[in-house]
Formats: structure tokens, C-alpha cells, sequence
């Protein structure tokens, strides 16, 4: 991402706001950790996915912004 879009970004994720939506993003998470929740079809493509493990991709993407948001600052 370029600094335009990421000041854009810090608008929104620095927000006190937004850490209501990630603990929601969180919560939901909870629970979903099991083969019921897989969307993969072990039998076939060899790859087993499930649901929790994009929820956390998401939270990761989250943090990466937040620590590339904070490495900018530093650049102005």
C-alpha cells in the first residue's frame, strides 16, 4: 500500500470504535474451530481450510496495517 492509502486506513483502524468491530470479529471466531466448520473437502483437493484460520488471517491483516500505519508516521 502507498502512504495515501495508508493514511486513509488510519482513520478508520485507529479509531477507538474499530476495536469494538475486532473483538466482535473475535468473538465470532469462538466455537467455529471444529471439522463441522471446514469449507474444504479433504478427500479431494488434499487441503483442509476452516473457518477459524480466516478469522485469524483477518486479525493478522488488522495488526500488519496497524504496525505499517505506525512505520509511516515515522517516515513523514
Amino acid at each position: 500500500m502507498n502512504n495515501a492509502d495508508l493514511r486513509l486506513v488510519s482513520m478508520v483502524i485507529n479509531e477507538p470504535g474499530f476495536k469494538i468491530i475486532e473483538d466482535e470479529i473475535r468473538q465470532r471466531g469462538i466455537g467455529l474451530d471444529h471439522v463441522n466448520r471446514v469449507t474444504g473437502n479433504p478427500f479431494f483437493d488434499g487441503e483442509l481450510k476452516g473457518t477459524v484460520s480466516s478469522i485469524e488471517n483477518l486479525l493478522y491483516f488488522l495488526n500488519e496495517l496497524r504496525t505499517e500505519i505506525k512505520n509511516m508516521k515515522g517516515d513523514d
